[in-house]
């Protein structure tokens, strides 16, 4: 499902990134690209669980002018339109200028596919107002990258590319 790879290699990262460094530019295939476009602004986001679970709280993110990741794991599809509906209902996604997904791991065995969770992903956001990339190599994985959230990062799914404009400490 991960066709987005590490520019210079695919070693883990974190100690890079927690030292202030920029993280390497991410480069994503057109089979990644659910919804095309150009969007710059602060990284926010986490476990998609997490983020419908702090709607309506003082702790909710506000993705307003943000590029918001997600990335959940064991969850099907049914509960996945449930929290980013909530995410979508609850103002969430106005102003959003970029989403990137992460790993999406479907939820018990046999019940749905790696493939049938990401075909639906690709209808759900399919023509959505911002840019919207998939399969990026973050969240419950073994290789997984740092991500500096807070940090300003550009999408660009016009060129294909994801660069971390900021490192995530200064």
């Amino acid at each position: 499902m991960v066709a987005v790879q590490i520019a210079g290699g695919s070693e883990l990262d974190w100690e890079r990134v927690l030292s202030g460094e920029r993280p390497d530019p991410a480069s994503v295939g057109p089979k990644d690209v659910v919804a095309p476009g150009v969007g710059e602004g602060p990284l926010v986001g986490g476990c998609l669980s997490l983020l419908a679970s702090l709607c309506g709280t003082p702790e909710a993110i506000s993705a307003r002018d943000a590029v918001l990741f997600w990335e959940d794991v064991g969850e099907e599809t049914y509960r996945l339109d449930r929290m980013l509906t909530q995410l979508d209902r609850s103002g969430t996604f106005e102003g959003l200028q970029a989403m990137i997904i992460g790993s999406v791991a479907p939820g018990r065995e046999g019940a749905e596919s790696s493939e049938e969770v990401r075909s639906w992903l690709m209808r759900r956001f399919a023509g959505a107002p911002f840019p919207v990339a998939a399969g990026f190599p973050a969240g419950h994985l073994a290789a997984t990258r740092t991500l500096p959230l807070g940090a300003r990062v550009r999408v660009d799914l016009e060129r294909g590319t994801i660069d971390f404009l900021e490192g995530a400490v200064e």
